[in-house]
């Protein structure tokens, strides 16, 4: 399984202070240009199971969708190790992402593609299941290949029974007042492959898979 690997400060802060941040940004890069984007992220995970710690050890499983394009729809698999995040992703088209939500998921098994064949594991061993969706209201400024901030304007979630990310109708509960703004700074790390691979059972590390 390919990964990218990030170290990641978050922080909420008023609406105010956002623009002051963005004024400095734009201030101290004028050629700079902000990328607006929109995530839907499916968080699956096993309700019966739940606990603050391991959750906070485990890696988290996911299927996303960027800016409402069914040509974008992603497996994702993230965790965290001593601050670091590693995260893995891959692409799915529309169908796939039908059959896995309808639990059609034997094609998945043995998949040539690993992250596709660990979700199989997920779901059919540790009985992972839609939980909720969050949605993000993003702009981001990419300072670098390595590093880039972003802004999270809005955020909100629905759960419930067949939550789907193509559902434009589902209740979504805001997550951050009107007033707040939260935002991450991110920085990708580059880890020796030989110690990765040590620590990960011999995956490979990813040049720039899915750094967003």
């Amino acid at each position: 399984m390919k990964y990218i690997t990030y170290r990641e400060e978050e922080n909420i802060v008023k609406y105010s202070k956002y623009m002051k941040m963005k004024t400095s940004i734009l201030r101290e890069l004028p050629k700079i240009k902000a990328a607006e984007e929109s995530i839907r992220r499916l968080r699956f995970m096993n309700p019966h199971e739940y606990n603050y710690i391991q959750e906070a050890e485990q890696a988290k499983y996911y299927i996303s969708m960027h800016n409402g394009d069914m040509q974008q729809i992603f497996i994702e698999s993230e965790s965290i190790q001593d601050d670091i995040t590693y995260k893995a992703s891959t692409r799915i088209n529309y169908d796939e992402y039908e059959k896995i939500i309808n639990n059609d998921i034997e094609w998945m098994q043995n998949h040539k593609d690993q992250i596709i064949a660990d979700f199989y594991l997920q779901i059919t061993i540790n009985a992972v299941t839609p939980a909720y969706i969050t949605e993000y209201e993003r702009e981001i400024y990419n300072f670098s290949k390595k590093e880039k901030v972003i802004f999270n304007k809005k955020i909100s979630r629905a759960a419930g029974k067949n939550i789907n990310l193509l559902d434009e109708n589902m209740l979504m509960i805001n997550c951050l007042s009107e007033d707040k703004v939260s935002y991450s700074f991110i920085r990708k790390t580059n880890i020796p492959s030989v110690v990765f691979n040590i620590m990960n059972n011999s995956e490979e590390v990813a040049g720039g898979l899915c750094f967003q």
